[in-house]
């Protein structure tokens, strides 16, 4: 199992110099109508940030949290004896849910996700990978994940040239924007 990790972990670090084209210079085109539905939150104002970090470091009350986790608790173990149908995502969700005080939206969540694999395969339509073996949709897959979360990507809409960062942890802006 680590043996696997460390093989898939450097093919993809190995894989972010594959692209035949250069990675900052070559726009990725999206369609519009991909381009419209995909969504960035917008910068917060000084309030709203100061109110976040303030939320964040609250304590909840503890009945409270406990609730919220015994129901994620619940609704997975039933995924996992065969109840529910198993699915990550919404196991990912729950644990998410659960730690915000039952808060986020699960139909939000899901437009994220489709939005970033929009991303994604624009990020394989824009690039040529140098690379033949078998599996060569699968690295592709895993090579433009990669790319989303690490690169500093350009996309190309209509006239303009948007700057896509890359994903970071922020721990004064934990909410990314």
């Amino acid at each position: 199992m680590i043996r696997n990790t460390i093989f898939f972990i450097t093919i993809l670090i190995l894989l972010t110099g594959c692209y035949s084209s250069n990675k900052h210079i070559r726009l990725i085109r999206m369609p519009k109508k991909e381009m419209a539905t995909i969504t960035r939150k917008p910068p917060i104002d000084k309030k709203e940030k100061d109110s976040l970090i303030k939320a964040k470091n609250e304590i909840p009350k503890i009945d409270t949290s406990i609730k919220y986790y015994e129901e994620a608790y619940k609704e997975m173990k039933s995924m996992l004896n065969g109840t529910r149908s198993l699915s990550f995502k919404r196991a990912v969700f729950l644990t998410e849910n659960a730690y915000w005080n039952n808060e986020l939206d699960y139909e939000l969540f899901c437009k994220q996700i489709k939005d970033l694999t929009l991303l994604c395969n624009a990020i394989i339509r824009s690039r040529e990978l140098l690379y033949n073996g078998e599996d060569k949709v699968s690295v592709q897959k895993h090579a433009s994940v990669f790319s989303l979360l690490t690169d500093t990507l350009k996309i190309g809409y209509k006239n303009e040239v948007i700057d896509y960062p890359p994903f970071t942890y922020d721990f004064d802006d934990f909410s990314g924007s």
